[in-house]
């Protein structure tokens, strides 16, 4: 468990998560008045794809000190596409639900919205157990086909609806300047 727990850690990812599926063989090797030196082959299951893994370890768990780890592991789920997966999550998926907020605030009866494009993005660090994110993004307006720009503040705990401050600029019918829309919910801090 440990090794797997090494791993979950390591990953930097919550899209890389594995739990311990079965240990194929374990040995141990005793280094007197050291400590127990253990070689393990495992398999895990990847939580999101149920992939397996083949994983073999080697863990030290020296008397005066903590478990030291070495672990690799084989399987068809890449570090890369968990990043992937990550940035998507934290990044598009979050965008369009802080954006949906906006999109359902500026429809009217005729007039609806898509997210179109994340144009900049930038966490801001709080002392809560909020996520916070400033997003501009590109709504794309029908039936006009218009790309509307917009500056997104989405404040989010997972499990509730995110709180959103935001400001759209549209351009007029004659195209010579720009109508500012906003709106928000209470951010808090």
């Amino acid at each position: 468990r440990v090794a797997v727990q090494y791993l979950n850690y390591h990953s930097g990812s919550p899209h890389h998560l594995v739990y311990l599926d079965e240990v194929k063989k374990a040995t141990v090797k005793t280094v007197p008045e050291i400590g127990n030196k253990f070689y393990i082959e495992f398999t895990t299951k990847d939580y999101e794809s149920n992939e397996t893994g083949t994983c073999t370890a080697a863990i030290f768990y020296h008397t005066a000190y903590g478990p030291a780890v070495h672990v690799n592991c084989s399987s068809s789920r890449s570090l890369k596409k968990a990043r992937e997966d990550d940035y998507n999550f934290y990044v598009w998926y979050l965008a369009i639900m802080g954006s949906s907020f906006a999109m359902w605030k500026e429809t009217f009866e005729g007039r609806s919205y898509t997210m179109a494009q994340i144009k900049n993005v930038k966490q801001l660090l709080r002392k809560d157990d909020y996520i916070s994110f400033d997003y501009d993004i590109l709504l794309h307006e029908l039936p006009t086909e218009e790309m509307v720009s917009c500056n997104l503040h989405v404040v989010w705990i997972p499990g509730r609806p995110p709180k959103v401050d935001y400001h759209c600029t549209h351009k007029l019918e004659n195209g010579s300047g720009t109508e500012p829309e906003e709106g928000s919910t209470f951010l808090g801090n």
